[in-house]
């Protein structure tokens, strides 16, 4: 057991590495991201073509490969720092399963109130047990929708953001085995490998549904092992980092920004992970006065949940046809609101719950190389 957990030969954390590490802008960096993808939702689903107009020119995407990058440095941080699978599964579970767990639960009995059936045949559906099923086992993709619910909004999708928190469970799960391959290839070696076969499924799966015009090879190319170069790209970030090169400079910022806007086609695909990669990196580390806008709790993750199923609601109840910019404003505050809830009432319960002693047969030895 020990030879899967340990990672590669430790490195000797630099004062200044580890002080960056410990005093970053990644808690306001994915505030930021979770934000601009509510903004993108809230100007696309109301289908109204001003906003709409207005979304096409917002990096929503980018919102969605920087917190895979995010995602990258800090769990392999906490992989590191956990002295057992046990107590990095934990650790895991806790911060991404009830708050995604709530928001499928709430959605599918609150939304009984705008749905076109009855109670009764709401609850008694076939459809309403088929959503809750797909949407805990996070195949949102079997079943995005609720009997009767949202039939007249341009999408009828409940949370059309989840999509991506099976993917985030699967480099949960991958994380091991990557740890693994490190400390049997060396560090570089193996992350370095697994980007390049990340990059060529992705690319290779793009170009196979655009060439023989099958639809199911591009959702196959978006899948958990065509993110993965965003993943790896932050775990190289984390270990750049703690290993004391300099503090990112502005010109990379600037590079991987006019890198990730000019790029077209399979080339964007090809560069997109590292210039992605390279703003996250400056943004996280580089810029200094960044207030911490996560100090008092992680809202990023409430926001990404909840923005969806409020900005459904408010236009199934006529709102944004009522008003654009009146929805805009009461969606945004809606969906802070919701992410407030969502942290005080349920991810900081589980977060800070105290620990029972883990099982004995899944404690292990020999982790030295695992912590910081």
């Amino acid at each position: 057991m020990s030879s899967v957990l340990a990672s590669a030969p430790a490195v000797p954390v630099a004062r200044s590495a580890s002080d960056l590490l410990k005093r970053n802008n990644l808690n306001t960096v994915r505030l930021a991201l979770a934000a601009v993808v509510l903004v993108f939702h809230v100007l696309l689903l109301p289908n109204i073509p001003v906003l709409t107009g207005a979304a096409d020119h917002l990096p929503a995407l980018l919102g969605v490969q920087g917190f895979f990058v995010v995602s990258g440095i800090l769990v392999t941080m906490s992989f590191e720092s956990t002295d057992s699978l046990w107590g990095y599964f934990k650790r895991r579970a806790r911060r991404i399963l009830p708050a995604y767990f709530c928001v499928v639960l709430v959605s599918a009995i609150l939304l009984s109130a705008l749905s076109t059936l009855s109670l009764a045949d709401y609850f008694g559906s076939l459809a309403f047990w088929r959503y809750l099923v797909a949407n805990l086992a996070f195949m949102n993709f079997a079943e995005p929708s609720l009997p009767g619910v949202f039939l007249g909004n341009y999408k009828s999708a409940v949370d059309g953001s989840l999509w991506t928190i099976k993917i985030e469970i699967a480099f949960y799960c991958m994380v091991p085995t990557i740890f693994w391959m490190m400390r049997r290839w060396g560090r570089w070696q193996a992350l370095v490998t697994l980007f390049l076969l990340s990059t060529a499924w992705r690319v290779g799966f793009e170009y196979l549904g655009q060439r023989i015009g099958v639809p199911f090879y591009e959702k196959l190319a978006i899948q958990a092992p065509g993110q993965l170069a965003f993943f790896i790209i932050g775990a190289l970030i984390y270990y750049l980092i703690r290993e004391g090169d300099a503090r990112p400079k502005l010109w990379m910022a600037v590079v991987g920004i006019a890198a990730y806007v000019l790029a077209q086609g399979l080339l964007f695909l090809l560069i997109a992970p590292l210039a992605v990669g390279l703003f996250i990196y400056w943004a996280g580390f580089g810029v200094k006065g960044v207030p911490d806008l996560g100090a008092r709790g992680d809202f990023s993750y409430g926001l990404y949940l909840y923005h969806w199923p409020v900005i459904q609601v408010l236009i199934a109840l006529g709102l944004f046809a009522y008003s654009p910019m009146v929805g805009i404003v009461v969606a945004v505050v809606l969906a802070c609101l919701a992410a407030l809830g969502s942290w005080f009432l349920v991810e900081k319960r589980f977060l800070h719950a105290p620990s029972r002693p883990r099982p004995a047969k899944l404690q292990t030895t020999g982790t030295e190389g695992v912590r910081t």
